[in-house]
């Protein structure tokens, strides 16, 4: 029987990550569909919905931030009619239903490996930088290294 492991800072969430037959979990939007086909019946589940710090959208000097843990809805939200940043909120309009834009998260549907990745054409499109975290840090990686 997996476990629910609930981290309450990122550092925390890559130890738990880092150790045993554990997945992390975000929005669950796939999870639930994944685990209902028999995967991941076997492994501890890390959720990563108390990790404010990965959620949220700013604009900064060096471009625009979006936290892996941020929704599909959000995004819509505050991209809809920002010019350049138009077709972020398109493809985020077009991510399933209302219900899954609500809970899905724009890091859980880039970083599943699957490909129907809604928004990951998009995300290539503008060039996007990834932060990924790692249990002593953080790396940056460009978009072309995940999705060519």
């Amino acid at each position: 029987m997996s476990q629910m492991l609930i981290p309450n800072t990122v550092t925390e969430a890559c130890q738990m990550l880092s150790s045993g037959n554990r997945v992390a979990c975000a929005g669950a939007t796939n999870l639930y569909v994944d685990r209902e086909k028999g995967k991941y019946l076997d492994r501890d589940i890390v959720s990563l919905h108390r990790l404010k710090e990965l959620s949220g959208i700013r604009e900064e000097k060096d471009g625009w931030h979006i936290g892996s843990l941020t929704t599909f809805d959000l995004i819509e939200d505050v991209f809809r009619g920002q010019g350049s940043m138009d077709a972020l909120a398109e493809a985020a309009s077009l991510v399933g239903g209302p219900q899954i834009r609500n809970t899905g998260t724009i890091g859980g549907n880039t970083c599943n490996g699957v490909t129907s990745a809604d928004s990951a054409s998009t995300l290539h499109a503008y060039g996007i930088h990834q932060r990924i975290y790692e249990g002593t840090g953080t790396n940056g990686y460009p978009s072309g290294g995940n999705f060519d």
